[in-house]
Formats: C-alpha cells, structure tokens, sequence
C-alpha cells in the first residue's frame, strides 16, 4: 500500500520543505526567488524537461489508435499541443533568452510589456486591474498568465482525471478522443502546493515574504508538471524499450 504512494508521499514532503526557503533574511531569500534566481531557472528547466518528454510521448504514440476529435491522426496530438504549451513556458520564464543573451526588447513590445521584456505573461493586457475591484466574481473575470495557467492544470489535472473516474460518459469520451489522463495524486499535488502558499502567507504575515512565497510555488507546479511528464513518458515507452531498461 506504502509503495503505490511512496512518490507521492516524497513529493509532498519535498514541497512542504521547499516553502521553508521563504523564512531566511531577505537577502538570502531574493537570492533564491528573485529575477534569474535558482528557482526561476529550475523552474524553466522543468517546464523544458516536461516539453521535451511529451514530445517523445508524441513521436511513441504511432499507431495506437489515435483520434483528434472527428479525425483518426497518425500520432497523439495532444501530447504534440501540451509539449508545445510547455515549451511556451520555458521560453516564457526566461524571456526567451534575453537576459541571457542580453539583447533588447524591440521598442514595441517594450511600451505594452509592463517589465519591459521580451515575454508574452508580463503583456498590459494580462496584468490590467479589472473594474469590479475585489469583488468575489472578479477573480473569474480578469485573466493574467497566473489564471490562464490555473485554469489549465486544474482541469487537466483534476477535473478531467475525476470525471474519468465517475462517469462511464466521460469516460467513453476521453477514450475515444486519446486524450491522455493524469494521475490524479499530481492534480492533488497541485492543490496541496496552492494551499500551502496561502497557508505559509497567513503564518508569516510579512509582505516581504510574498513574493518569494509565490515563486516558490510557482517552482513547485513547475516540477510536478516535470513529473506528470515523467508519468506520460513511462507509459507510451515501446515495450521493448522497457524490457531494456529492466533489463
């Protein structure tokens, strides 16, 4: 019983720590959170480590009975469309590269990016203040990379992985479409890294703290995702790759 939970379990221990990186002098702190810090850089590479795997799953699934909606295609789409939506986000964490190699924002995209850098998340239009103020609904209302973001794993790795569990409908649905469906203890992992942000916030009850709260969070879905790759990747592996690597 121990061992079908023993990665999740690991997991969760991993993330309950990781928020304790908050609680050092803020120097220390910005050192790991901030711009360009371990975290961020971690993060990105997860989010690539999670691309690159679901485009193996992509080039594994030929053949095996692949529908995109009304059609029959010759390999998975979605594992295509999910890598490309990590790797979206690889680029994204690190501006594409600019601070790397350090070249300019084009002064077009400087004046709509309120960072100024060469990044679609920071855009004017995802970061806007909605006019319902914070009203509850409003939350539902503004959209920014942050809630674009929620939306998807939440459905993807919650949603979609209960409603296959409870109803033969959905079921029948996903199945025949081929969409691929996460094992829900990642979806729970995602919950769980949200609620303890929120609930290491309330503990310290320092603004300074936030921030780096945040980040930490925001590594943290980075490398679930890393992992629920890694899941993907396991079970599209060609049977006599995986006679090999037993072997």
């Amino acid at each position: 019983m121990f061992q079908k939970y023993k990665t999740p379990t690991f997991l969760f221990i991993i993330i309950t720590c990781s928020f304790l990186l908050a609680l050092p002098d803020v120097k220390y702190n910005q050192y790991l959170t901030d711009e360009d810090s371990w975290i961020e850089n971690i993060s990105a590479i997860a989010f690539l480590v999670a691309a690159i795997l679901f485009f193996i799953c992509f080039w594994h699934s030929k053949g095996k009975g692949n529908r995109f909606w009304r059609w029959t295609t010759n390999r998975n789409i979605f594992y295509l469309l999910i890598g490309l939506l990590f790797f979206v986000a690889f680029g994204e964490e690190i501006s594409w590269g600019q601070r790397i190699f350090g070249w300019a924002t084009p002064e077009a995209l400087a004046e709509i990016n309120y960072q100024q850098e060469t990044n679609i998340h920071n855009l004017d239009f995802f970061t806007f203040k909605d006019e319902a103020g914070d009203k509850w609904w409003s939350f539902l209302l503004v959209l920014n990379a942050g809630r674009l973001f929620f939306y998807f794993w939440f459905s993807f790795m919650v949603l979609m992985p209960l409603a296959y569990r409870w109803s033969k409908y959905f079921q029948r649905l996903f199945d025949q479409i081929n969409i691929p469906i996460a094992p829900l203890w990642t979806g729970l992992l995602m919950i769980a890294t949200l609620v303890l942000s929120k609930v290491y916030k309330i503990i310290l009850g320092a603004d300074q703290y936030s921030e780096s709260i945040d980040e930490i969070m925001e590594g943290n879905y980075a490398l679930l995702i890393a992992v629920l790759a890694i899941q993907f990747y396991k079970e599209t592996q060609p049977n006599s790759a995986v006679q090999m690597m037993q072997g």
